[in-house]
């Protein structure tokens, strides 16, 4: 363990640590290494009584005399359960708010956790039958940010058996945990029956283990950081969309265009089946296709452009009869002025601006259906004709995007014909 110990030495240098003491063999292993490594007063012990089992209250009051018996600052945590909630996913959670709230109180970044290469092991068991990602797949990391704490694994390359060899030989006093031979958990049975089985069949396992994950997290920092460069180079984000040619996204091969598309929606959570059927609505022949994802994420594509829009769409009615010069209220905090005098014309964000038309006439949002009444030239005679025309065509030809035409207003005549689509083009 002498290698640990310098390692330890080296990663915290003067910095303070809070090492997580179970009162488990690993976690006293690596408590007894941090004393080895540092100096007392960088030390911060924190522990977690999850007041499930009997033996709870004699392992806090072990670590808390070994504490005061060493110098050590010590912190509990004392945790309380609803019966309906999941223990191990909220126990977590808890723990980790602990670890923060002792970091804040002494000013401390890193966090020291016991976990060894048998935990790696099961680790990457349930995620290979519970399927994940790359990085997923590779384990546990030996170092990983949460939020503003460093969380540094010393044992991770360290086999549950030379942890328990060395407490025995240096007479490290420990607990052992009766719950984990119980068959309630998942990691549990893995440990028990399924790991046992693998390292009769390769006595090496725990060295394959550490191979493992050090080639497949490898490879995830390849893969993420190739995702990273092809996102800044091809995808426009803002606070309200996401958008990308589609042509260069299936440039990739199917496997980075699911990379892409998980990492581009990861704050979604979007399994790993929407992500097959959002492939293969880019991939279709349609060229316009509207698809609500969920309530904040709605699919756009259109003009071999992918847009996702990343607030709920809201349809707004509206309709305004002018039947006086004046200015008028529009979608958007636009304005509308009649006027008799100046002729301008002026779009954006804050006024519209026509003059010159006959009243009265209405403003309203723009129907499926309507038409706008459009003058053809011949050239050779240079008569004059009229005709209709789809504004959903006027649009389409503009390459209006949906988000522009979803409250694309029009001005019509008594007739109900279209005179105007506002900001875009005339009758």
């Amino acid at each position: 363990m002498n290698n640990i110990v310098l390692n330890i030495k080296n990663k915290i240098k003067d910095n303070k640590v809070i090492v997580a003491c179970s009162a488990g063999v690993d976690s006293c292993v690596l408590l007894n290494l941090c004393l080895s490594a540092l100096n007392k007063e960088q030390i911060i012990v924190a522990h977690v009584n999850h007041g499930v089992r009997i033996e709870s209250k004699d392992e806090e009051e072990y670590i808390k005399s070994f504490c005061k018996n060493n110098n050590l600052i010590f912190e509990v945590e004392h945790l309380c359960f609803d019966s309906s909630s999941n223990f191990e996913s909220v126990a977590r959670s808890k723990r980790y708010a602990f670890f923060e709230s002792v970091a804040a109180k002494y000013k401390v970044k890193y966090v020291l956790l016991a976990h060894h290469a048998n935990d790696n092991l099961e680790t990457m068991l349930m995620r290979f039958m519970k399927q994940s990602s790359l990085k997923g797949y590779a384990g546990i990391e030996e170092e990983t940010f949460f939020r503003n704490l460093i969380l540094y694994r010393p044992l991770l390359k360290v086999s549950r058996l030379e942890i328990e060899e060395y407490a025995n030989n240096n007479g490290i006093k420990y607990f052992n945990d009766e719950s984990n031979s119980e068959y309630d958990y998942l990691r549990n049975r893995i440990r028990l029956d399924i790991v046992p089985f693998l390292m009769k069949e390769n006595p090496n396992l725990i060295e394959a283990v550490n191979y493992y994950n050090e080639s497949l997290l490898g490879a995830a920092k390849l893969l993420e950081d190739f995702v990273s460069d092809f996102i800044k180079c091809n995808v426009i984000i803002t606070d309200d969309f996401i958008k990308f040619k589609c042509d260069k996204l299936f440039n990739l091969n199917d496997y980075l265009v699911k990379e892409v598309l998980f990492s581009l929606l990861k704050p979604y959570g979007l399994s790993r089946t929407l992500i097959n059927e959002i492939i293969k609505v880019l991939k279709s022949e349609k060229q316009r296709v509207v698809n609500k994802l969920m309530d904040n994420l709605v699919l756009v594509k259109e003009y071999g452009n992918c847009i996702f829009i990343k607030k709920e769409i809201k349809e707004l009615e509206f309709s305004v009869k002018i039947c006086d010069y004046g200015t008028y209220d529009l979608i958007d905090n636009a304005k509308f002025i009649v006027d008799k005098n100046n002729c301008y014309f002026t779009t954006g964000n804050s006024v519209v601006c026509y003059n010159s038309i006959s009243m009265p006439f209405v403003i309203r949002k723009r129907r499926d259906g309507d038409k706008i009444i459009r003058k053809r030239v011949n050239k050779q005679t240079n008569e004059v004709s009229f005709y209709k025309q789809k504004v959903s065509d006027v649009l389409t030809n503009k390459k209006v995007s949906y988000l522009d035409r979803v409250n694309t207003l029009v001005v019509v005549n008594e007739s109900d014909d279209v005179l105007i689509i506002l900001g875009l083009t005339i009758s």
